[in-house]
């Protein structure tokens, strides 16, 4: 489990989360613009994979984002964004976004396992760009 407690997580290798955690909290209390680029693998059994709480967040991921019970991703502050050329999948849905305005770039693919939501479940205010590829 990995905790942000400066402005940035880097991960290329391989975080799980096993019992009642978020395998990836980036949670900075006065910092905003914080970053989490993935090329590994981050997957939680119980919560979600990455949880973006700040102002001005940012995830690159070029791996995956699995979260087994909830949604993989979850964005929960405005102005934040995604960049997506990896594999995010949930249970409730790829990508949360409740924070207000922000941005979701996909060129890889984002999924919803569950029968609750289908891919990305969004708030007023997001802009989306989806892309089959280069």
């Amino acid at each position: 489990m990995v905790y942000g407690n400066e402005n940035s997580i880097i991960n290329s290798g391989t975080i799980l989360a096993v019992k009642d955690a978020i395998a990836t909290v980036l949670d900075v209390v006065s910092a905003t613009g914080s970053t989490v680029v993935n090329s590994g693998t981050v997957q939680s059994q119980t919560l979600s994979a990455v949880y973006l709480a700040n102002d001005l967040d940012s995830l690159t991921n070029t791996g995956t984002l699995i979260s087994a019970k909830d949604v993989a991703v979850v964005l929960d502050g405005p102005g934040q964004y995604v960049s997506n050329d990896g594999f995010i999948r949930g249970e409730l849905g790829g990508i949360e976004v409740t924070g207000g305005a922000g941005e979701i770039w996909n060129k890889g693919e984002i999924v919803a396992s569950g029968m609750v939501y289908a891919g990305p479940v969004f708030s007023a205010g997001f802009g989306v760009s989806f892309s089959t590829g280069s």
